[in-house]
């Protein structure tokens, strides 16, 4: 007798119908995909901020933080932008030399090209990737030439190079991209908070 009840009940009869049944499916990708949401949005709040569980327990705050994003001894940001892979082949060991974990996207194209959404991709994600940098607590340490998308053709460890791949060329700036990072930067001193 339970059993026919619910069987006939409104609610299961309706799952009779595709349409009903891909409506539902909808809603619980979407209840699950805005809880996922929250759940990211407040880890990256918690780690922008300096987490406690990583300075508390010896008396440090998050100030005592030295955040970067790119160094010396690896890719340049546009190079995490632009190479799947390093390309360290001018430095005469057969490419063996440098990491090859640089957690690196080259977002649909390796190297220069001339795709204007690759382009457009790479240069939105180097704005986030620094606005990430210079809003989370601590001291930023940005790589010279990060701020205007200086790249060393892919090769990650240039430092044994004395030419054009390790130099800074202050003719190819981004001058749009220079501008931006300066206002971040004095926005970030203007409200000492952050």
């Amino acid at each position: 007798m339970q059993l026919k009840f619910i069987v006939t009940s409104p609610l299961l009869r309706s799952l009779r119908h595709r349409n009903y049944r891909l409506y539902l499916s909808g809603q619980l990708v979407s209840v699950c995909g805005t809880w996922m949401q929250q759940v990211a949005l407040s880890w990256l709040i918690y780690r922008l901020t300096g987490s406690a569980d990583l300075y508390a327990d010896d008396g440090r705050s998050a100030y005592n933080s030295i955040n970067f994003i790119t160094c010396h001894d690896g890719f340049t940001l546009y190079d995490l932008l632009s190479y799947n892979t390093k390309h360290n082949e001018a430095n005469g060991e057969g490419n063996r030399d440098g990491t090859d974990d640089n957690n690196s996207w080259n977002c649909g194209a390796e190297g220069d090209t001339n795709d204007q959404e690759v382009r457009h991709l790479r240069k939105q994600l180097a704005k986030n990737h620094i606005c990430h940098l210079l809003f989370s607590s601590g001291t930023p340490m940005v790589l010279g030439g990060d701020e205007f998308l200086r790249t060393q053709k892919g090769n990650n460890n240039a430092y044994c190079q004395d030419k054009e791949i390790s130099w800074v060329d202050w003719g190819s700036v981004d001058r749009p991209l220079l501008e931006f990072v300066r206002w971040l930067v004095a926005f970030r001193r203007r409200h000492p908070i952050i």
